[in-house]
């Protein structure tokens, strides 16, 4: 199974994903200020787990090839995405530190402990499937909805979801499909599949708890 044929099995989990109303709304440039900022706290920390669990991939690969290449993609991330981030929530004048104490949504603590989780217990291909349907449905709702940006006036909103439309982005979710599928047939299919659904539960959990502001309260 390629990448690709793994995306056309798994549609009816990832749609509701990549249409859920927080991102129609934020493409649309309607979605309350509020929510905006309870997401970019949200997802902050969970860039920052990305890095540690990125980096714990990288230390797990089974060949110098897909080594480097997980180095590479960490590289990327770090200096990408995650400087991107910073400069945004600083811009709209939210403190990095006010960020590093945010509250937290369930959703978040779980999501993010998922994929520490079978990074470390389980194989290389299993952490790089759980890992991949964050970065590829950013991508893919950017296909999908970056139509919406022509009637969207938030600048905000727009410097965020122009990010996931660059060439370095897709550049980086292009190298990790091709490293999934370099590694894919080392694990049975169904447990990859099951994995990658999982994440893509993970997801939508997470757009609904943003969408929701709900921290975890007992």
């Amino acid at each position: 199974m390629n990448f690709q044929k793994l995306v056309n099995e798994t549609e009816d989990i990832w749609q509701p994903v990549i249409n859920h109303p927080f991102v129609i709304e934020i493409y649309q440039g309607i979605l309350s200020g509020k929510r905006f900022k309870f997401y970019l706290l949200q997802d902050y920390y969970y860039l920052s787990q990305s890095l540690k669990n990125i980096s714990l991939l990288a230390s797990r690969a089974e060949n110098l090839e897909a080594r480097r290449e997980m180095i590479n993609i960490l590289h990327m991330e770090a200096t990408g995405e995650f400087d991107a981030y910073e400069k945004l929530l600083q811009s709209i004048g939210i403190a990095l530190k006010e960020a590093e104490r945010a509250k937290l949504t369930r959703a978040n603590i779980s999501y993010t402990n998922y994929l520490l989780s079978v990074s470390s217990l389980n194989s290389f291909a299993e952490g790089l499937t759980a890992l991949l349907p964050c970065y590829w449905s950013y991508q893919k709702i950017s296909e999908v909805h970056q139509e919406k940006l022509a009637g969207n006036n938030n600048k905000y909103y727009k410097a965020w979801a122009g990010f996931y439309i660059t060439d370095e982005y897709h550049c980086l979710v292009n190298n990790m499909r091709s490293l999934f599928n370099q590694v894919c047939n080392t694990v049975e299919i169904a447990k990859l599949k099951d994995t990658f659904c999982t994440s893509l539960k993970f997801e939508y959990e997470f757009w609904e708890d943003v969408y929701q502001m709900k921290t975890w309260e007992i």
